[in-house]
């Protein structure tokens, strides 16, 4: 059976993977799966946007992305997801969580 990946926009994740199959939890360790340092680093560029948001001082006021930003970040976010299925194959199922839609897309 297929392991599944969740990737998701997070603020204290570095690269913003997690395990997703029920048999293992928590961040998986992009070394483990052998991802490129291309695709980590643009994991990590990816989702450090999200986390500069964070209004440390008082999260409850971390502002939303403006709507542009928003669709940009989504857009980004699913090609992400895309590659990740690419590259892992058969291996892994990529679910993606998106903001807009609220919801885990499958790749």
């Amino acid at each position: 059976m297929a392991k599944q990946i969740k990737l998701m926009a997070e603020y204290t994740a570095d690269v913003p993977l997690w395990w997703a199959d029920g048999e293992q939890v928590g961040f998986v360790n992009p070394v483990t799966l052998g991802l490129s340092d291309q695709l980590v680093g643009q994991l990590r560029a990816w989702n450090l946007r999200y986390r500069a948001l964070l209004n440390r001082q008082d999260p409850a006021s971390t502002p939303d992305m403006a709507v542009d930003d928003q669709r940009q970040f989504e857009a980004e976010g699913r090609r992400l997801a895309q590659d990740l299925a690419t590259f892992l194959g058969s291996t892994c199922k990529i679910q993606y969580f998106s903001q807009v839609e609220r919801r885990l897309l499958e790749f």
